[in-house]
């Protein structure tokens, strides 16, 4: 679909219901899988980062990963990072 709406659709409603909510970035990534939408934000008060990833498979379905880690903690980002993009569909 439109990402630049899903993206304003979902930062909207995340500012709804978080108080310390702060967007960083959105942006269309590349994993095993193909072209993903990447989300991530900040809570300010909880004092953590946020990634959301949605990774299309077909017109049926879609997966979402989801991941909260500390900032600063740059070797677990490191981690994410590969975890998201050596997401595939198929089995390895």
């Amino acid at each position: 679909g439109n990402l630049q709406k899903f993206a304003v659709d979902l930062r909207e409603e995340l500012d709804k219901r978080l108080a310390d909510f702060r967007e960083v970035r959105a942006r269309v990534i590349k994993v095993k899988a193909g072209n993903a939408f990447f989300y991530s934000y900040i809570r300010e008060k909880r004092g953590t980062v946020h990634t959301i990833v949605v990774v299309p498979a077909g017109n049926e379905r879609s997966y979402v990963l989801s991941t909260v880690s500390q900032p600063g903690a740059n070797d677990v980002a490191r981690e994410i990072g590969e975890m998201i993009s050596s997401f595939s569909l198929t089995k390895s």
